[in-house]
């Protein structure tokens, strides 16, 4: 006879996810309205039950294990989705379908969704991702949040961002191994991203160093992936540099869990877009959440003005 189904608290599960994304117990708390006591004995409870390490305790604070960074990105999705499915359920209207890529929601916009939801509390949201992009007329997405140079046909399309990119590592792989200037990058193990979404590849180390002006020959690329999430990763894992997106690597570079120590951000020539379909009136709900990205995007440019202004040669 097979033993039930394992049931994991999904109290600790939602607490965790907040802990891993903001870094801290305290802010946890806050955000949760309970109290960072309470935060510590749900991360313990749900240590235990998977006989797993989620947090190691430092002086100066906490820290998310590998195997709580692999978690996040699906936990987070996970509990997006149940939000959605349970609004849904109690309120069947109205609802929003959004589709962007798994990079973007895992690191962007899934931590931010919690804002539309106070300003929208009647509005479920259900969010597709993928590595394609969705066809709005035909697969019921209402609006799609995509990355790339901004010609989609027959498609009513926003730029929201120019995306800029820098070379970016955890806070302890610096101290170990001191980065001065763009030159130096040849001699540090670096994490490269051959992702490529709708013929749109993103920068690899070899192309942005030759555009920098340095001997794209002489460079120790060690991991290659072709998933952005798996390159943040190995990154806050401590592993090498990875070229940091903006809009990807924000939070962490806010939070402190990673570090750009060159004074410059380069474009990319590629951006994010609103996109909708023309060929049908955009419904309230879409109206709502194409207001509220807009102030989200010009948030996050000025945090790009303050972490890492552009080149003044860009």
């Amino acid at each position: 006879m097979q033993n039930p189904r394992r049931r994991l608290p999904l109290r600790a599960i939602a607490v965790f996810e907040s802990v891993a994304r903001r870094r801290s117990f305290q802010a946890a708390a806050r955000e949760l309205f309970i109290t960072p006591s309470a935060v510590s004995q749900q991360i313990k409870k749900l240590e235990e039950q998977l006989s797993l390490r989620l947090f190691e305790r430092r002086a100066q604070g906490i820290a998310p294990t590998e195997a709580a960074l692999r978690l996040l990105p699906q936990v987070s999705s996970a509990l997006a989705e149940l939000d959605a499915a349970f609004t849904a359920a109690a309120d069947p209207a109205p609802s929003l379908t959004v589709s962007t890529l798994p990079s973007v929601a895992s690191a962007w916009l899934v931590p931010r969704l919690f804002r539309f939801r106070q300003r929208c509390p009647g509005t479920a949201v259900r969010l597709e991702t993928g590595a394609h992009l969705s066809n709005l007329q035909r697969d019921g997405v209402d609006l799609a949040l995509r990355y790339g140079f901004g010609a989609y046909p027959g498609l009513r399309s926003e730029k929201l961002l120019d995306e800029l990119c820098t070379p970016v590592g955890h806070p302890d792989y610096f101290r170990k191994r001191p980065l001065r200037d763009i030159a130096g990058i040849a001699g540090h193990p670096l994490i490269d991203d051959e992702s490529v979404f709708d013929g749109v590849p993103y920068n690899d180390w070899k192309g942005w160093l030759a555009r920098s002006g340095v001997d794209a020959a002489r460079v120790n690329i060690v991991m290659t992936f072709t998933d952005s999430g798996m390159v943040l990763k190995q990154t806050l894992a401590g592993q090498g540099l990875a070229l940091g997106r903006s809009l990807i690597v924000m939070d962490d570079l806010v939070h402190k869990s990673l570090r750009a120590p060159l004074a410059v951000a380069t474009p990319t020539g590629t951006g994010y877009y609103l996109v909708g379909a023309a060929d049908r009136p955009q419904k309230p709900e879409a109206r709502e959440f194409s207001d509220w990205i807009r102030e989200e995007f010009q948030h996050h440019r000025k945090l790009m003005r303050q972490h890492f202004p552009p080149a003044k040669n860009a």
